[in-house]
């Protein structure tokens, strides 16, 4: 696995994710995998971010800090351990890979 905290992430445009949200559930199927996953709202704003761009663990922070995506009470509890973790669970999954730059 890549050095979470300088690396750059993305959603691979092949992944082709499927959304639904009901309420403050986040589902989201993985085509590739065939595999459905049940997101916390938080994590599922972060892969959404993902699908849109690439960045790596300062910019989802940065992301998360002014969205106020967990709420403005709970916004400094958002640590870099949380998110380095919700980064890594999304590569095992293969929700995500590093961003390859152009040379």
């Amino acid at each position: 696995m890549s050095n979470l905290s300088s690396t750059k992430w993305h959603v691979p445009p092949h992944a082709e994710l499927l959304w639904r949200v009901w309420g403050d559930e986040v589902v989201v199927f993985h085509p590739p995998s065939g595999d459905t996953h049940i997101l916390h709202p938080l994590a599922g704003e972060v892969l959404r971010y993902l699908s849109r761009q690439a960045a790596d663990l300062q910019e989802v922070a940065g992301f998360v800090a002014s969205r106020e995506v967990v709420g403005e009470d709970a916004a400094d509890d958002v640590s870099r351990e949380l998110l380095s973790k919700l980064l890594a669970d999304f590569d095992q999954l293969g929700l995500i890979e590093p961003a390859h730059e152009d040379p």
